[in-house]
C-alpha cells in the first residue's frame, strides 16, 4: 500500500480526529497512487496514523477512513458503515408515517466521505464526491438497497466537484428499480412532489426540515414573506399553520413550478402566490413600495465556497437581513439562515446584530438551531456544522 507523510506540526488535526489531509499538509507520497487509491498516512517521524482514500487532483488530498490497522478497506467495511447510518436514522424514527423524505447518508457525520443519500419514499438519490467512492458506486448502491426499504437508487450527478475530483461524474440510473419523474413525499405530515432529476441538489433540502415545522408553529395569521423557497417548505409549512397571505420568491423557475404545485397539493394555493426574480432586487423593491409583512423568512443558497469569499458573503447576508428587518411590522418573526459552512455561528449572529443596528430594528431572538439530525457532524470537524437558523421578534 502506498504511504503518505505529512510534515511536522501538520499532523495534529488528523491525530485528534479530523479526516481531512489537505494537500499543502503532505511532505512526500511513497509509492505512486491515483484516484481512489487506499493509501496509509504516517506523520513526519513515520508513526501511523490510518488508513484513507487518495484524491491526486483534491485540494482535500485524502480522506481518513479508519485508525485501525488490522480493518480492511474491502465492500464489507463499507457495508458495515451504511448498515449503522441505517440504523442511526431508525433511531431518528425515520422513516415514519409523518415524514418519508430524510438523508440517509451524511458523508463524514456518517463516516462515507464524499456519498450522501437522500430517501424520498422508496426511492433514493446518491451523490458521490469523491474518487474511491466513485469507483465502488455499484458496490454502494446494492448495499443501500439491501440495508435500506428503498427500491432503486438514481446517482446525481455533481459536475463541478467530479472535475476537481478526475472522476467521470456521470449521472443516471444506478440500481433496483427505475426512480419516477416526480416523487411524492411527505415532511412532517405536510405533502410535497420532489424532481431528483430537475430539482436543486438531489430535489429536496431535508435538513430544514425541524426549522420549517417551527414557523408553522409560529406562525399564526398575518402576511408572510418566503424568500429562496425551493420547494416551498417554508410557505407551505406558513399556510398551513394559519397566514393568510404567503408570498413565495425564487429566481428559479423549476422552483416557482414546485412551489405552487405542492401548494396546490396541501389545499392552500389560494394564500399562497409565487413569484419569480432575484430576491436582492425584489427586496429593495417592497421597500421603496411600502409593503410590509408580519413574518419574512430568508433561506439563501450557499454565498461562500472559499475563504476569500467570505468578506464578500458577509456583506450580501448583512444586506439581506438589512432589507427584510425594514420590511417587517412591529412585533413581526425574522426567520434566517445560512448554509455556508465557512461562516460560523459568531459570524452569523454578529452580522444580525449589525443588520437591526443599521435597519434601527430590536431583534430578539427566540430560537436557534442548525440542521436536522439525520445530517449529522463530528465533533472533530466543526465546519460540517453548516446549517444556522435564527428566529427573532422584532420591534
Amino acid at each position: 500500500m502506498d504511504e503518505v507523510t505529512l510534515r511536522k506540526g501538520r499532523a495534529r488535526p488528523v491525530w485528534a480526529g479530523h479526516p481531512w489531509v489537505m494537500s499543502g499538509a503532505i511532505a512526500k507520497v511513497a509509492g505512486e497512487p491515483s484516484a481512489g487509491d487506499t493509501v496509509l498516512v504516517c506523520d513526519h517521524a513515520g508513526a501511523w496514523i490510518g488508513k484513507g482514500l487518495f484524491s491526486p487532483q483534491s485540494r482535500i488530498r485524502v480522506r481518513m477512513l479508519t485508525r485501525d490497522p488490522d480493518e480492511e478497506i474491502d465492500d464489507g467495511f463499507f457495508r458495515r458503515r451504511i448498515r449503522r447510518a441505517v440504523d442511526l436514522r431508525a433511531e431518528l424514527r425515520l422513516p415514519s408515517g409523518e415524514t418519508n423524505a430524510f438523508r440517509l447518508i451524511h458523508g463524514d457525520g456518517d463516516q462515507l466521505p464524499g456519498i450522501v443519500a437522500d430517501q424520498y419514499g422508496d426511492f433514493l438519490v446518491l451523490q458521490i464526491t469523491v474518487a474511491g467512492m466513485e469507483r465502488r458506486r455499484g458496490a454502494f448502491a446494492a448495499a443501500l438497497l439491501e440495508e435500506s426499504s428503498a427500491r432503486g437508487v438514481l446517482l446525481d450527478p455533481v459536475p463541478a466537484i467530479a472535475q476537481k475530483e478526475g472522476i467521470a461524474g456521470e449521472g443516471g440510473h444506478l440500481a433496483g428499480e427505475e426512480l419516477p419523474a416526480e416523487i411524492e413525499i411527505r415532511e412532517c405530515g405536510v405533502r410535497m412532489v420532489v424532481d431528483p432529476r430537475k430539482g436543486q441538489k438531489t430535489g429536496h433540502f431535508a435538513d430544514h426540515r425541524e426549522n420549517r415545522a417551527l414557523v408553522g408553529r409560529l406562525i399564526r395569521g398575518g402576511r408572510v414573506l418566503d424568500c429562496f423557497t425551493g420547494t416551498g417548505g417554508f410557505a407551505l409549512a406558513a399556510a398551513l399553520g394559519g397566514a393568510e397571505e404567503v408570498l413565495a420568491l425564487d429566481s428559479s423557475p423549476v422552483a416557482v413550478a414546485a412551489a405552487e404545485r405542492n401548494a396546490a397539493l396541501n389545499g392552500v394555493a389560494g394564500r399562497v402566490s409565487c413569484e419569480r426574480g432575484d430576491v436582492f432586487r425584489m427586496l429593495r423593491s417592497f421597500l421603496r413600495e411600502g409593503r410590509r409583512f408580519d413574518a419574512v423568512v430568508l433561506d439563501p443558497p450557499s454565498m461562500a465556497r472559499r475563504r476569500s469569499d467570505l468578506a464578500r458573503a458577509k456583506r450580501g447576508y448583512k444586506e439581506l437581513n438589512l432589507r427584510a428587518l425594514k420590511l417587517l411590522e412591529p412585533g413581526g418573526f425574522l426567520f434566517s439562515a445560512s448554509c455556508t459552512g465557512i461562516l460560523g455561528r459568531e459570524d452569523f449572529d454578529l452580522m444580525l446584530r449589525e443588520a437591526a443596528i443599521d435597519a434601527k430594528r430590536d431583534l430578539v431572538i427566540t430560537h436557534e438551531a442548525g440542521q436536522a439530525p439525520d445530517h449529522p457532524w463530528p465533533v472533530h470537524v466543526p465546519e460540517a456544522r453548516y446549517l444556522k437558523f435564527r428566529a427573532g421578534r422584532v420591534s
